[in-house]
């Protein structure tokens, strides 16, 4: 096998002319087997250069190995990953009733913080993004004259009757 520095990772040239990390290779090793498809590993000091047995995870789906990375990260912030997220938006840590529920998220529930959500949509919509929500002003204009006059119409009507 000979070996290739490859994007800051080693890759070993196979016997059959084939590449693989070499990360794999130590897990394929430690498990005793090649490894199933969609398996991927985890570097548990997230250096993708340090291969030793001891900082590898090997990981059953991308969804676990991304859940892996979002727990570190509530971790080097100081936080409990159990109890505590972190917002995307304001990058602070805080327990899980601040966030909203969306069940397909990783954790179970939004990235963003609900302060910082209701802000967002505050600003969206002040900023022009409610544009199709909101009514202009010739609009309602409109709608005023239109009404009072049909009001007046119909008050006529009512008194003749």
């Amino acid at each position: 096998m000979a070996e290739a520095i490859m994007t800051g990772r080693v890759v070993m040239k196979m016997k059959d002319g084939t590449f693989k990390y070499r990360y794999r290779l130590i897990a394929e090793k430690a498990l005793g087997c090649p490894m199933p498809a969609g398996v991927q590993i985890h570097h548990l000091n997230e250096d993708g250069r340090d291969d030793a047995n001891i900082n590898l995870v090997i990981c059953e789906d991308e969804k676990y190995h991304k859940l892996l990375h979002h727990r570190q990260r509530i971790v080097r912030a100081g936080g409990n990953p159990d109890t505590e997220a972190i917002c995307n938006v304001c990058n602070n840590v805080l327990p899980h009733t601040a966030f909203n529920i969306r069940k397909a998220s990783i954790h179970g529930r939004c990235f963003t913080c609900r302060k910082c959500s209701n802000a967002k949509c505050r600003d969206w919509y002040n900023n022009g993004g409610g544009e199709k929500l909101r009514t202009s002003e010739a609009v309602r204009q409109y709608r005023k004259k239109y009404w009072s006059e049909r009001g007046k119409i119909l008050r006529k009507e009512r008194r003749s009757v």
